[in-house]
Order: structure tokens, then C-alpha cells, then sequence
């Protein structure tokens, strides 16, 4: 079990940060020391940027539940499969990024 949750937040982590490289040369130059993935700025809105943060955001209500309930939400784990597939829509359409995906949604089935 521990095996699959390791898993799952890996292929949560990979999927959310798969563009983090690349959108930080596209993003819009801010002064603050805020990671890129904490806030939602409205130049992130109907791009993956927007994606990510509400999949990390889910993912931290995860975690959390984790943490008090000591098993995962199924509506969480549902809304993060939902994110992952319209995220994935706004990725180049190459094998890895499709990988990913479908690494996410086994896991996340299990």
C-alpha cells in the first residue's frame, strides 16, 4: 500500500512540475520570492499553469486528509484524475507527457 501512495504522489508531483521548467522562461517577470505554483495569477488562467496549482492544491487537501483520516479521499483522488486529464489538453502531445498521465490514472484507480 505505502508503495502505491509513494506512487501516486510522485506521478502527482512529476505531472505538476512537468512544466515548471518551461513555463518559468514564458512566465511574466514578478518581483516576489512566491513559487510559481502557490499562486494563481490571471495570466495563468486557461493555460497548464492553471491546472497545476488547482492539482497541488488538491493534492495539499490530500495530504492533509491523509494525515488525520490515515486513508485517501476518493473525491479528492477524483478531482485530481478530472485536473490531470484537462491539464494534460494544454502539455505538448509527446510519449512522456502521455506517460505521466497514464502512470497518474492507474495509480490512482488502485
Amino acid at each position: 500500500m505505502k508503495r502505491y501512495i509513494y506512487k501516486f504522489f510522485l506521478g502527482i508531483l512529476l505531472l505538476c512540475s512537468l512544466s515548471a521548467g518551461m513555463s518559468s522562461v514564458f512566465a511574466a517577470n514578478t518581483s516576489s520570492s512566491a513559487p510559481i505554483y502557490t499562486t494563481l495569477r490571471s495570466i495563468d488562467l486557461r493555460t497548464y499553469n492553471e491546472y497545476r496549482y488547482k492539482m497541488t492544491e488538491q493534492f495539499f487537501h490530500l495530504k492533509k486528509y491523509f494525515e488525520v483520516e490515515q486513508e485517501m479521499s476518493v473525491d479528492i483522488l477524483r478531482k485530481i484524475a478530472v485536473l490531470s486529464v484537462k491539464g494534460y489538453k494544454y502539455l505538448p502531445d509527446n510519449l512522456g507527457n502521455k506517460n505521466i498521465l497514464n502512470d497518474l490514472l492507474i495509480d490512482i484507480e488502485k
